[in-house]
Parts: C-alpha cells; structure tokens; sequence
C-alpha cells in the first residue's frame, strides 16, 4: 500500500479505480496538401462542428454551474470566431500547402507560446484556452471526442490540471474523485467539484505506473491518495460514505425549522441561483426565498437579446412557485468577459475591472428598460425585488432609481399595474462599501458579494493559483469593509445580506452573525447545511 500526500479541494472519501486524464497529443503529422481548397473546407467543416459542439457545452455549463463558471467555454467559442487565429490558420495552408489538421495545430501553438512569452498570467491562462480550442478543433477532424468512456462505474481521475469545462463534461455517473498535479482552492474547477460533491486533491505527486490501480482518497483536514488500501480502509471509506448520507438525512429533519439563532434573532436564509430550473431545488431545500436571481442565461449563447414578454414570463413564473416568498432579481450584470446577444463592446484587457454591471446599463438603456419592465410587470404576481451590480457611486445609483421610476410610470399610463418592489445594490468594491452610508438611505438592501469583495479589496485574481494565499476571508481589510456595511445598513434603515465564498464557508457563519448581517444568499443545496449552523446546532 503507498500513500501520495495532496491538498484538499472538495472533502470526501472516495474509492475506485485510479484513471489518467491525458489530453491529446498536440504533435500532428504534416503531410502536403495537393488541394488546398479542399483542406480549408476540410478546416471549415471542423471548425463549423467545433462551434456546435461548443454551443452545446456552453449552455449545458451555464444550466448546470452558472455564467461565471461557464467562462472557459465562452473565451474557447470567441478564440474559435477570432479572425487572427482563423487568418493564421489560413495563411499556413495557403504558403505551406499542408493538411489541414498540421496547419490548426502549428497556429494553435504559434499564439499559444505567443501569450506565454508576455509572462502575465492572465495572459498564460488565455493561452491554456487556446490549446483547449486547438485540440477540439483537431479531434474534430478525426470525429473523436476528448474524453475516454471507462467500462469501471467508479473512477478516481487523475490529471495534471482539470479546466472547468473539464469539469463540466465528467461523465459524473462515474467520477467518485479528482486528483490532480496542480490546482488551487478558488479554482473553477475546485468550486466546481465541490458544488457536485466529488472529493477532489490537488498538489499530488502523480505516477503514471498508478494508472488502472485500485486507489482511495482521503479529503479532510489532510488529503491523501492510498494506493491498493487494505480492505480495513476500504471499509472506513465505505463507512464515512454512511456518515456523510446519515448527516444529509439528519439536515433533512431541519426542513420547516426556522433560521433563528439561539438568541432568538431572525435571519433571512435565501438561496442564490442561476437558472429558473433552480427554483425546484429552493424549494425542496426550504429556502425562505431566492436572495439572487441571477440573469445573465438570458442572453447567453443566443442570436438576439432577450425581449420583455419572455423575461416577464420567466420571472413570472418564479415568484407564482415561491408563492409569496420573495424573489430578488438581479439586472443582467453582462460585460466583456462574455459572449452574449446584443454585445457591441470591444474585448477588454481586464473585464473585471472594464465596462460591466450598471455602467452597461445606463449606456445600454434600452436593454435595462426592457429588463425593467419585465420586473414591474413581474411583481404583480409575487413578492420580487430588484439588485442592481457594480454600483460604485452615489450618482450611478440615483441615475438607475431615476429609470426605475419612469418605466414604472410608463407602465401605469399603459394601464398595467406595477406595484412598488424592494430595490437592492450589490456591495462588490471597496467604493460601495467606504460610501455605503450615503447609499443606505437610498436602497431597501444590500447584498455583499462576498468573493468579488475580497478579489477587489485584496487586488488579488481569485483564479490565479499563485494568489491562493493573498485571497484571505479572514483578511484585516475584508472584514473591516464589511463590518463598515453593515453597520452603514442598519443606521440608514436596510437590511444587509452577504453572498459569495464567504457565506458558504461553515467557520465563518458565527463571525458573521456576531458582526450583524441579517441574511445569507447561498446556493440551495447550502442552505439546509448553513440552517443547522445558524441554529447553533454543531458543525456539518
């Protein structure tokens, strides 16, 4: 039995066969080309069924783990549209007068090392995607697909490093574990593997002469990956298995119980979600309402934007399932990072930081009056309030109430009743939150986007692993800025909830009851988990 140390990722135990994930060697044959025409249809037809393929893995990505964890596929499907690398692919065969396969690999690699020589490491990730859209376009020509079909029904796999859109296409009926050479805790991939509940290592020292080996992993407070484990570990592995099923069973029993503290304080314990399709699981999982809807699928992978009677149907629909719990929508928080219908901006060299949130909106007015519009008419039929993202001024906000306030009156002069709805602001900068008591007297709430905060605050990618140790919950600035919030909410009358990473993590909750919040947006699955924590009922 050996024993290979590793940082956890995602907790749990895990056994199966041990499988290596290798991507496809990028070394094509270069054969030459007697028609060229022929090989760029060749090139075309790939890129065509590349697309597609695409598409499918981008709306399936942005179903099942939400808009932000869809990215990868989104800068894939803009790298695969981009006239530079489809003119250098084009020049390759056109002057070299090779097979089509050669000329998509050479040019994948050419802009690939291009980006890493700039040693930025954005830039280096950028370069990671361009391998990726290489690759799939290459498979594409042989009608082969990147991922094995393994005959075990459990598998432990293993990999250098896993893209999210990696994780999105795991045959998950499968995967019981991930065990990876590289990865940071805030990764994609580590957030996505612990929203689906796989146990996932990193920083393990891999052997290929492991592969097809029997294996366990251990991913608690210390990880490890057991090779051939004795069939005493095979039994506590099972025997955890049990555990971890009972404890969910347990939470079960917390459905219907308030989300009071033992002080006897009331706190609102909402869900955040990504597609209407989630409000099933709000409700099978008790929420008390949905804190943040977000929007953003409405006008991703799509020819043409999102138009008012389909909003209003889709929020329609919400509030009539919650049934009277409240439903806060958060207006479409779109910007350079993605591809979506109606985009007119330029690509951005840092879209965090670029043309996104309510600045889009006043300049896209058209676009926010549609969204408005759909909302009011909306609230008729639930308890709905509105979130507006990225303010960072006073002015920004007054300037949204203002339209906010028109496409209500233009609503009543068409005879459709809008009633008046709670309106919220996300606190996602140090700005919002150093003028939060000036925004407060404005505002029925806010909502701390936790994560965004500590990325902003810190200057810090949460993305970029080498920045794992900088992106600290427990950071002086993080948690000042937000005691600041929340003490500004309350002296100016609003309620104040926080969302994010830092919501979901279980050594946080009393700290953030103890400084005041009133409420936590959480995905659902979290909420019954953070209920039982809330209720000074013991840890998970």
């Amino acid at each position: 039995m050996e024993m290979a140390a590793g940082r956890v990722l995602a907790p749990g135990w895990a056994v199966g066969t041990l499988h290596f994930y290798r991507r496809s060697p990028r070394k094509i044959p270069r054969r030459p080309a007697s028609d060229v025409t022929e090989e760029e249809l060749r090139y075309e037809r790939a890129r065509q069924k590349t697309a597609a393929q695409l598409d499918q893995l981008l709306e399936r990505a942005v179903h099942e783990v939400g808009r932000l964890n869809a990215e990868s596929f989104e800068m894939q499907r803009r790298l695969l549209d981009s006239s530079d690398y489809n003119e250098a692919v084009l020049h390759i065969l056109k002057t070299r007068r090779v097979n089509a396969e050669y000329a998509v690999a050479s040019a994948g690699e050419n802009f690939a090392q291009m980006f890493e020589q700039m040693g930025d490491e954005s830039l280096r990730i950028r370069s990671e995607e361009i391998r990726a859209v290489t690759d799939r376009i290459v498979e594409a020509f042989a009608d082969r697909t990147p991922w094995p079909d393994w005959k075990e029904d459990e598998v432990i796999l293993a990999a250098e490093r896993l893209t999210p859109a990696d994780v999105v296409q795991l045959d998950k009926t499968k995967i019981r574990a991930l065990v990876l050479r590289e990865g940071s805790i805030h990764s994609h991939g580590a957030i996505l593997a612990r929203s689906m509940g796989i146990p996932a290592l990193a920083e393990v020292d891999l052997r290929e002469e492991w592969d097809g080996c029997r294996a366990a992993v251990r991913a608690e407070k210390e990880g490890a990956l057991i090779l051939e484990p004795e069939e005493q570990l095979k039994r506590s592995v099972q025997e955890a298995r049990r555990r971890s099923q009972e404890q969910k069973r347990l939470l079960q029993e917390l459905k219907g119980k308030s989300d009071r503290t033992p002080e006897g304080r009331e706190i609102l314990l909402y869900a955040s979600i990504r597609r209407p399709e989630e409000v099933a699981e709000v409700l099978d999982c008790d929420g008390a309402g949905i804190g943040l809807f977000r929007t953003e699928f409405l006008y991703l992978n799509r020819q043409e934007e999102p138009g008012e009677e389909e909003q209003f149907q889709i929020y329609r629909q919400a509030a009539e399932n919650m049934a009277g719990r409240p439903v806060y929508i958060r207006a479409a928080d779109l910007g350079a990072d993605s591809r979506w219908a109606g985009r007119t901006t330029a690509p951005e060299e840092n879209p965090a930081l670029g043309f996104r949130g309510v600045r889009l909106l006043l300049d896209r007015q058209e676009l926010f009056r549609r969204q408005l519009r759909a909302v009011f008419r909306a609230a008729d039929y639930g308890n709905i309030g509105i979130l507006y993202p990225m303010v960072t001024s006073a002015d920004e906000l007054w300037q949204i109430r203002k339209i906010a306030e028109a496409v209500r009156t233009e609503l009543w002069a068409e005879e459709i009743r809008c009633p008046d709805i709670p309106q919220g602001i996300m606190i996602e900068t140090p700005a919002a939150a150093l003028i939060s008591d000036t925004l407060a007297p404005e505002v029925d709430f806010f909502c701390i986007a936790g994560s965004e905060l500590v990325q902003y605050v810190l200057a810090a990618d949460r993305q970029n692993p080498r920045l794992e140790a900088v992106c600290d919950l427990y950071h002086p600035a993080v948690l000042r800025l937000i005691r600041t919030v929340i003490s500004a909410a309350h002296r100016g009358g609003c309620q104040v909830s926080i969302t994010g990473e830092i919501a979901e993590a279980s050594d946080m909750t009393e700290l953030l009851l103890k400084m005041g919040v009133d409420g936590f947006f959480v995905p659902p699955s979290q909420i019954l988990p953070l209920r039982k924590r809330i209720r000074g009922e013991g840890g998970e």
